[in-house]
């Protein structure tokens, strides 16, 4: 009998079984690889690569989209566009990059028109444009199936080389951007890739580890502990809510900070920074995005929780898991 599929376990083992390349000195695992073209290998800092698929109903929803979940607010063609190409740009924001180019391959349903499709491209290349990202290419295909959008997404890694998911240190302080939970009201659509917000970050002093919260803070955060091989406690009384977190308990069920913690889609990140560093941080970054520090890595202890009453407490991740 098959087992059953569980993302994480499946791409723990391909990286397990992939050789590897001194072309790629940074390969699967992280938010991005890094790959050395164009440039004598070991001499060149190397070329930011992430692709991201986004599925309709997965990542948003349209008039007619078979869906059994909780009520959502419907995407336009224009939203889901923006959203394809965000989402990829997070990632390489997320190793302190800058996006450079792109190529976009979509799987396009009969049912829509050429009005419908133009308007998602449209979405594509506001973000495109709004990021300093050139379209170099890509394919489309028809079919009777749901939307699909691929984008491959190139960048240019920070001088001091891309910032991973690996260099968390026991002392070192988790800073996040913004704010967390409740994403699937509408922000989930909205998303606001953190490129100036990382690269600012680096003017402050050395940034060890970097992510973005796509999956949810706590399972998001596992992940670092887990490349990092730390621990971390997170304090519940410092981690932002997001007024949208609030909302949602009221109708859920389930408590603000729960949301917070495993709701996902929120596109925040998070940074360990050293506990020097991280004192001097402002509160407020130049763009007008808060900084919260929300946890303290320590050396063993795996993922825990310190509630306002000082307990602290294992934390289960939960987050959204491709399975």
């Amino acid at each position: 009998m098959s087992s059953l599929f569980h993302e994480f376990d499946w791409l723990r083992a391909l990286r397990e079984r992939t050789p590897h390349s001194t072309r790629v000195p940074l390969g699967i695992g992280d938010d991005t690889a890094l790959v050395e073209i164009g440039c004598q290998p070991g001499f060149g800092r190397g070329c930011l690569i992430t692709t991201d698929m986004l599925m309709e109903g997965v990542d948003f929803l349209f008039e007619g989209t078979p869906w059994t979940g909780p009520s959502l607010r419907l995407a336009t063609p224009r939203e889901a566009g923006r959203k394809a190409m965000a989402v990829n740009i997070s990632d390489i924001a997320a190793m302190g990059g800058t996006p450079v180019a792109a190529v976009c391959a979509v799987a396009l349903p009969r049912r829509f028109e050429t009005a419908w499709v133009n308007q998602l491209l449209e979405g594509v290349r506001e973000v495109a444009a709004e990021s300093g990202v050139a379209l170099a290419g890509g394919d489309t295909n028809r079919w009777d199936g749901p939307l699909v959008v691929t984008i491959t997404l190139l960048g240019d890694p920070p001088l001091c080389g891309p910032i991973t998911r690996s260099g968390a240190r026991p002392g070192d302080w988790l800073v996040a951007t913004g704010a967390f939970g409740g994403s699937l009201l509408g922000r989930h659509l909205e998303v606001r890739p953190r490129v100036r917000e990382a690269q600012e970050l680096l003017t402050f002093g050395p940034v060890h580890a970097l992510i973005d919260v796509s999956d949810g803070l706590s399972q998001d955060a596992g992940h670092l502990c887990d490349a990092s091989h730390v621990g971390l406690i997170l304090d519940a009384d410092a981690i932002p809510i997001h007024a949208d977190a609030r909302t949602l308990a009221k109708s859920s069920g389930r408590e603000p900070l729960d949301h917070a913690l495993s709701d996902g889609e929120d596109f925040e990140l998070l940074a360990a920074i050293p506990a020097q560093v991280a004192l001097t941080l402002p509160a407020t970054l130049a763009g007008g995005t808060s900084l919260s520090r929300i946890g303290e890595f320590t050396d063993s202890g795996g993922l825990q929780l310190r509630e306002m009453d000082g307990t602290v407490r294992p934390l289960s991740r939960r987050g959204w898991v491709h399975g």
